[in-house]
């Protein structure tokens, strides 16, 4: 408990076991170690839906080559407080 009141007041990123992202002012905690932070914004990756199969390439009629990296996307949000 003595570790984190060092920390009052100072900017943090959190990171969740579901890969999101806070990253704010830490104000407060509990026994549980419950966070509170303010001025806090989220991000999180989300993956991009897949686009319909290319049209086939006019010279041999096979279809275009897919990209093997899935697309994603990095999401900001502001929270309250």
């Amino acid at each position: 408990s003595a570790k984190m009141l060092q920390f009052i007041n100072c900017r943090m990123r959190i990171t969740l076991d579901d890969g999101r992202t806070f990253v704010g002012k830490f104000i407060a905690f509990d026994k549980h170690m419950n966070l509170v932070l303010s001025d806090t914004e989220e991000f999180r990756t989300v993956k991009l839906k897949k686009k319909a199969e290319p049209a086939p390439d006019a010279a041999d009629g096979a279809p275009a080559p897919a990209s093997s990296a899935p697309k994603t996307q990095q999401i900001k949000r502001a929270l309250g407080l």
